[in-house]
C-alpha cells in the first residue's frame, strides 16, 4: 500500500475504515426498501445512533437523499434456546402500535416497517423520522442536568401534546423516561418514541402489568386490577418534568422517576429558596396537580399542555383556583410548610449583630422558632422579603393567621386534614429533638461558646450543620425529607399505585 504494489482487499478495506468509516458502512450497506404511504422508500445505513441505546442507525433515502432513523426492535434466542411467544408478540405489538401512531409533530413518526430475520434473531425495522438526540443526552450536557423553569413547561407542553395525541388513538403511552423522548432533527420539537410499554386502551391493570413483566403493587388499595386510565400517562408526565426541573431523583427506564426526598403526591421537597424564583414556584404547584392521587382529579393530557404552556405567566392564586379543592389544599399546606423552613433558616443562620433583636438568641431557640407560625416567624426576622417572595409566588398571604386558616371553604377534610395536623407536629419533633440537643450541651459546657457549637452542629448530631435547617438530618427541618410532614407523605405514596407507581421494574 502507497509504494505501487498490489493491494489486497483486506488491506484497502483496512484503510478506507480508517480514513472514513461511515462511508464505508454506507457504500457496502445493503438497500433496505420500505414500503410507505408515500410509495416505496430504497434507503442506506450510514452510521450508528446512541438512541435507544445504540439501536438505532442513521439511514439515507438514495433517491431524495433525506434521512431517517432506521430502528431495530430486536428479538433472539439465548443461549441457544428458543425464542418465546410472548417475545415475538412483544416485538410486533411495539411495532404495530408505533404505526398506528402516525403523524404528529410530537411522535417520531413511522413511515414504514420490514421484517428481517437473522440466524436466530428477529427484528422488526422501522423507517423514522431522523432526531438529533434524546431528551437524557440533553440534560447530560446542561450544567447541573437540569433546565429553567420555562425550558421544562415548554419540554412538557410539547410531551403533553404528544400524549393527547395517543389518547386520542386510544393508547396508554405506559412509559416516560428521558431517554426515550427524542429531538427531531428537521423541526427541533421534542417526541415521544417509546412505546415498549404501551398498550390499546382500555387493558386491565393486570394484564398491561404482565405484558410488560412489570413488578406487582406492593401495597394497592383494591385497585391494582382496575383499568389503566389515560390520565396515567399524566402522572408519567409529572413525575419526569418534576425530576428534570428539580434534580435530586432521575426517571427510571421504566419512566416512573423518584426523587430523593419526597413531598405531598410525590412532589419533590425542594429546598425552600428554590420556591423564591416565579416560575419554579409555579411549575412546582402545577406538578402537584398533574401528580394527584386519584387519576380523576388529574387535567387530561389536553388541559395538561394548555396548563403547561401558560404556567410561568399564569398567577399563582389563579393557578390554585383551577385546581380541585383537594389538590388546592395541599398545595397551599406544602407552600406554608416551605415558608416557614424558610422562615427558620434565615432565623437560625441570621449573624448576631449588636442591638439587633434577633441573630445569635435564634441559635439557641431553633426548637422554639420551628413551632411557630409564619406570621410570628416573620416577625423574628429583620428582613423577611425573601420569605415574602416566596408566599407571593405560591398564592399565600404571609400576614394570614395560623396554618389551621389555610382553608377557607369549610375546613380541611381526610388526607388534605392529615396535611396540616403533619405540619404543627414538626414542632413537636423539632421540641423533643431539641431536648436532647440541650441535654448534649449542657454535658459539653454551660458557656456561650458550647451554645455557639451546639447552634452550628459542632456540638453533636443533632445540631444545625452550617447554619441550615434544610440540611439532611436536621431534627428541626420542618419541611425536608426528616419531618412529620414528609413522613406521612411518604406514607401515603399516591395511589396511582394501583396505576403506575410500583407497577414498573
Amino acid at each position: 500500500m502507497g509504494h505501487g504494489g498490489p493491494v489486497s482487499w483486506s488491506e484497502w478495506l483496512a484503510e478506507k475504515l480508517a480514513r472514513s468509516p461511515g462511508a464505508v458502512v454506507g457504500a457496502l450497506s445493503e438497500e433496505l426498501r420500505f414500503p410507505t404511504a408515500d410509495g416505496l422508500v430504497v434507503v442506506r445505513e450510514e452510521s450508528q445512533l446512541q438512541h435507544f441505546q445504540g439501536s438505532v442507525s442513521r439511514a439515507r433515502c438514495t433517491t431524495s437523499g433525506i434521512e431517517f432513523d432506521l430502528r431495530r426492535l430486536r428479538v433472539g434466542a439465548e443461549e441457544g434456546g428458543l425464542v418465546t411467544l410472548e417475545a415475538f408478540e412483544a416485538v410486533d405489538r411495539e411495532a404495530d402500535l408505533v404505526v398506528r401512531a402516525g403523524s404528529h409533530s410530537n411522535v417520531v413518526r413511522c413511515h414504514g416497517v420490514l421484517v428481517q430475520n437473522v440466524g436466530g434473531t428477529h427484528s422488526r425495522l422501522l423507517l423514522c423520522d431522523a432526531c438529533s438526540e434524546d431528551l437524557a443526552a440533553h440534560l447530560a450536557n446542561r450544567p447541573g442536568g437540569e433546565l429553567s423553569a420555562g425550558e421544562v413547561a415548554d419540554l412538557g407542553q410539547q410531551l403533553a401534546f404528544g400524549l393527547a395525541h395517543l389518547h386520542s388513538l386510544g393508547i396508554l403511552c405506559g412509559s416516560l423516561a428521558p431517554a426515550g423522548v427524542l429531538r427531531g432533527t428537521r423541526d427541533g420539537l421534542w417526541k415521544l418514541a417509546d412505546l415498549r410499554r404501551a398498550a390499546v386502551l382500555p387493558v386491565a391493570a393486570s394484564e398491561w402489568r404482565e405484558r410488560c413483566m412489570a413488578k406487582p403493587q406492593a401495597r394497592g388499595r383494591g385497585r391494582s386490577d382496575d383499568a389503566l386510565k389515560p390520565e396515567a400517562d399524566v402522572w408519567l408526565l409529572g413525575s419526569t418534568l418534576s425530576a428534570v426541573l428539580f434534580g435530586g431523583g432521575s426517571s427510571s427506564s421504566s419512566g416512573t422517576g423518584s426523587s430523593g426526598s419526597s413531598a405531598i403526591d410525590g412532589v419533590p421537597a425542594v429546598p425552600p429558596h428554590r420556591l423564591t424564583d416565579p416560575g419554579s414556584a409555579r411549575l412546582w404547584l402545577l406538578l402537584h396537580w398533574l401528580l394527584a392521587e386519584d387519576p380523576e382529579s388529574r387535567p387530561c393530557a389536553g388541559e395538561s399542555a394548555a396548563l403547561l404552556g401558560a404556567v410561568v405567566h399564569t398567577p399563582p392564586q389563579e393557578l390554585l383556583e383551577e385546581m380541585p379543592r383537594r389538590q388546592r389544599q395541599r398545595c397551599r399546606n406544602a407552600a406554608m410548610a416551605a415558608a416557614r423552613q424558610l422562615a427558620v433558616d434565615l432565623a437560625v443562620s441570621a449573624p448576631a449583630v449588636p442591638g439587633s433583636p434577633t441573630g445569635r438568641r435564634h441559635s439557641s431557640r431553633a426548637w422554639q422558632l420551628a413551632e411557630l407560625p409564619l406570621k410570628s416567624l416573620r416577625e423574628e426576622l429583620d428582613d423577611p422579603s425573601l420569605v415574602d417572595l416566596l408566599c407571593a409566588n405560591c398564592g399565600l398571604d404571609p400576614e394570614a393567621g395560623a396554618e389551621d386558616g389555610l382553608e377557607g371553604e369549610g375546613g380541611l377534610e381526610g388526607s388534605a386534614a392529615a396535611d396540616a395536623a403533619a405540619v404543627t407536629a414538626a414542632g413537636e419533633i423539632a421540641r423533643a429533638a431539641a431536648v436532647k440537643q440541650d441535654q448534649r450541651s449542657s454535658d459539653l459546657s454551660t458557656n456561650a461558646s458550647s451554645s455557639s457549637e451546639d447552634s452550628s452542629g459542632g456540638g453533636g448530631g443533632g445540631g444545625i450543620r452550617g447554619g441550615s435547617a434544610f440540611e439532611e438530618g436536621n431534627p428541626f427541618d420542618i419541611y425536608g425529607s426528616t419531618s412529620s410532614l414528609s413522613q406521612e407523605a411518604e406514607r401515603r405514596k399516591p395511589e396511582i399505585s394501583a396505576d403506575l407507581l410500583g407497577l414498573f421494574d
